[in-house]
């Protein structure tokens, strides 16, 4: 009964794993689909301060912020032209 035992621990703790990996792959996908749209809106040269995602996402601060030193950037671009 022991050793049947240890194999289902064993087992569970196999399928936890599989599983914890199989998440952190998902989650890392997504991540990487979300900067990979705003960089390209970056790229766009699209405000990200119109918008561009949603406040709820958790990139949101991160576009403001990029948003932000872009706008610096162009008035400091058209002052010095």
């Amino acid at each position: 009964m022991e050793r049947e035992s240890w194999i289902q621990i064993i087992i569970a703790v196999v399928v936890l794993v599989v599983l914890d990996t199989g998440i952190d792959l998902w989650n890392s996908r997504k991540q990487r689909k979300e900067i990979e749209r705003l960089n390209k809106k970056i790229i766009e040269d699209i405000k990200l301060t119109d918008n561009v995602i949603d406040k709820k996402n958790p990139y949101y601060e991160l576009s403001q912020s990029i948003g932000y030193v872009q706008d610096k950037q162009n008035k400091l671009s058209k002052k010095y032209e």
